[in-house]
């Protein structure tokens, strides 16, 4: 009874004397290598950065234990020997008064300071019991390393070691250690970098009692002992102030975000930036933005926002990723692209570009001229205005809106309404994220999902399962292993949930990706974009194997205001933006000579002797290759205009059609007359396979599935040999007659 009376009285007190909230940290922003990114101070304008439980060495946890209080691991938070053992002291010596407050009781005393008065001293004890009754051993040392101060406005032993050694604590030395484990002590009279030599003295005599007590090796001890104290204080950690500024208003209160962002990439990126918009000066062209993304997993691996944060003249502070801009000709990739899904364009087909009405709209090219009929591949390479606009006015303009909001592009949703054919050469609103993620969406064969900004910031609490770790894993190594699972496992929280495609008419495949187009059309815009001319290396890039290889666009807004570039390949994609955050143009903004220097200075420095693994055709192409070799004795191939007559049988039904087979070679529309070979197709009987709708002609679309046995993608199946690919492959040269060298096959 009297336990039971006296456990309701604690109860009690617990109730009506809650614990102190708990402190308010510095909000950090970590690179995916759980390095510190950026810091901010706190409310109370202190530097305490949290110092998570890993990070707690154990050089770290023996050197403060033995040198605070020996006992920690087993007393309920007030030490009575050592109580007994002070006040006898005090009571019978002079001079400086001891205490005897333990790690607990000291945590009490940081959480809630208070003068020292005997009655003070009771309300510690008390207050260590009640912590020692809510938190664990190692969560009240890890309060104690949070708080203990440091001189100034420094506390806690993270912000010790980063804005003194420029380390995180699991990376400080013996010496290092136990340097920060005597100052807090003596937080005044011990300051690093105005006391280096009474500091050094007091760490010797710390590290020999050490030794003395075999807490450390002799070698350790003797190292430790040799190394110097040649410290001072220096500026917090500030890579990618803009990201950080929006990952800490998006979680407000979170003491540290663990961001996607390579800490080599966004260094390298910031001073590339820096250091060329510096020489743009003298030109009137003042700012540029920067995002580098890994299209494996979308994840963002360098972000900069403008040339110079602290650029106060220059709205340094503006953020250029974010800011809506028009975006010039960048549009155009994807509007041909799309074009290509409907059946309406092939890369070879010649497009006008001569003046053109467009029921009041008139527009020109950047350069004022016309060339008479383009291809297509010419059209998007040289960023020609009036073929793009032309197909706009075929493909319509709603259907190009709906897919640019299924991407991700908020201004463009909000003002489709009033949208028209401008809007592909600039006349809408974007941002260089939205930009720069609809070319991640190109490299990844036209499938969209939302970029990935931060990992999870609990482990514990993950809205998906984790995947089985190795023995041994920490978690450390399971925050690194987070990005190369995050496809297939989820890991990463995105900044802007994936947006709807429900009624837009788009796949939605079961990774949350939306299908804005097919796999063959990203490949031959890709392949297109691909044959520009390097400005970096005009003549023969493939002669050197250590520059990447990149497929890249560039734009250029109306009053030359915006100038833009975009580049990916198989591993990156960066995109670019050149221009004066005071809307001001400039003579020399143009896409091509401002913006495109910078990109390639990027895809240089950060891919450079990468693998040089190019763009491959969809793996339909090479079985469909070989099943046509394998079948040339037995198929006879008809010319354009019967092949087109047997399909329209097929599509009339008529007798034809039993001994006909539609057999579509996409691009040329190309028909097979004669016995189809009974072996499978693709890996998958003939009956499995039809053309999908945009490999038909728009007169053919009729023709009937049944009589699709089988189809061979991309019509530029030709070569004289039987090795695939050949070096001369072109898949867009569909009316080139070739012949396989057997009796009786030819190709078109």
């Amino acid at each position: 009874m009297t336990l039971l009376v006296g456990s309701l009285i604690l109860l009690g007190l617990d109730r009506l004397f809650p614990l102190p909230f708990a402190p308010q940290y510095s909000p950090i922003v970590l690179a995916a290598d759980g390095s510190v990114l950026h810091a901010y101070l706190n409310p109370t304008q202190k530097w305490r950065m949290k110092t998570e439980l890993r990070e707690i060495t154990p050089v770290l946890r023996t050197a403060i234990i033995e040198k605070e209080d020996r006992y920690f691991y087993y007393h309920f938070g007030v030490n009575p020997l050592a109580i007994v053992k002070a006040a006898t002291r005090n009571a019978f010596t002079q001079g400086r008064t001891t205490g005897a407050s333990t790690i607990t009781m000291q945590v009490a005393r940081l959480l809630e300071p208070k003068e020292r008065t005997v009655a003070n001293k009771l309300l510690e004890i008390m207050r260590a019991v009640q912590l020692e009754a809510h938190y664990s051993k190692d969560e009240i040392l890890q309060l104690y390393l949070n708080l203990i101060p440091y001189g100034g406005n420094v506390e806690g032993v993270k912000s010790a070691a980063l804005l003194y050694f420029q380390q995180p604590p699991d990376y400080l030395s013996l010496a290092q250690t136990v340097t920060l484990a005597i100052i807090p002590n003596r937080p005044t009279g011990l300051v690093l970098g105005k006391h280096n030599a009474a500091i050094l003295k007091e760490r010797n005599r710390w590290l020999r009692r050490f030794g003395g007590q075999n807490l450390f090796s002799k070698q350790a001890i003797a190292d430790a002992l040799l190394e110097p104290l040649d410290v001072q204080r220096h500026a917090a950690p500030a890579l990618a102030p803009h990201l950080a500024r929006r990952l800490v208003r998006q979680f407000a209160g979170q003491a540290s975000i663990s961001s996607t962002l390579q800490r080599s990439k966004q260094a390298k990126a910031e001073d590339l930036t820096r250091n060329y918009v510096r020489r743009l000066h003298a030109l009137g062209i003042t700012n540029a933005a920067v995002l580098v993304v890994n299209n494996r997993t979308r994840a963002v691996e360098a972000y900069v926002g403008s040339a110079d944060f602290g650029d106060i003249n220059n709205q340094g502070q503006n953020d250029g990723v974010l800011a809506v801009r028009s975006p010039g000709s960048t549009l155009k990739p994807f509007l041909y692209a799309l074009a290509m899904d409907q059946g309406l364009l092939t890369p070879k087909q010649l497009l006008p570009d001569v003046p053109t009405n467009f029921r009041g709209y008139r527009p020109e090219n950047f350069d004022k001229r016309c060339h008479g009929e383009v291809t297509v591949e010419r059209a998007l390479a040289f960023s020609l205005n009036i073929p793009a606009v032309s197909v706009l006015a075929e493909l319509g303009v709603p259907a190009f809106t709906d897919k640019l909001t299924q991407a991700g592009f908020r201004r463009v949703a909000r003002d489709a309404p009033h949208l028209g054919l401008s809007t592909i050469l600039g006349g809408c609103g974007a941002t260089l994220e939205e930009l720069t993620n609809l070319y991640v969406t190109l490299a990844n064969g036209g499938r969209y999902q939302a970029l990935a900004w931060t990992t999870s910031h609990d482990l514990n609490n993950w809205p998906y399962p984790l995947a089985p770790s190795p023995k041994g894993e920490g978690e450390p190594a399971l925050k690194t292993r987070i990005l190369e699972n995050v496809v297939r496992s989820k890991k990463l929280e995105l900044v802007h949930p994936l947006p709807s495609a429900r009624g837009l008419g788009s796949e939605v495949t079961p990774g949350g990706q939306i299908s804005l187009f097919s796999e063959s059309a990203a490949y031959l815009t890709t392949d297109i974009l691909a044959q520009l001319t390097r400005p970096d290396l005009p003549v023969g890039y493939e002669t050197s194997r250590r520059l990447p290889k990149i497929a890249w666009k560039t734009g250029t807004s109306y009053g030359r205001r915006d100038a833009w570039s975009i580049g990916y390949n198989r591993e990156y994609t960066t995109g670019v933006w050149v221009g004066n955050f005071s809307g001001h143009g400039a003579p020399a903004l143009t896409g091509s000579e401002v913006a495109t220097p910078l990109l390639f200075d990027l895809f240089n420095a950060l891919a450079y002797n990468s693998p040089n693994n190019w763009f491959l055709p969809p793996a339909a192409w090479i079985s469909g290759w070989c099943a046509l070799r394998a079948a040339a004795r037995r198929v006879s191939i008809a010319p354009i205009s019967s092949s087109i007559i047997s399909c329209r049988a097929c599509r009339r039904g008529s007798a034809a059609s039993t001994s006909a087979r539609c057999c579509w070679r996409p691009m040329a529309r190309v028909c097979i007359a004669g016995p189809v070979p009974r072996q499978p197709v693709f890996g998958a009987s003939c009956t499995q396979i039809c053309p999908p709708a945009w490999l038909l002609s728009a007169k053919l679309k009729a023709c009937p599935t049944d009589d699709c046995r089988h189809t061979t993608p991309l019509a530029s199946l030709c070569a004289a040999g039987p090795k695939w690919p050949p070096a001369s492959f072109h898949p867009w040269r569909a009316l080139t007659m070739c012949s396989t060298g057997e009796k009786g096959s030819s190709y078109y």
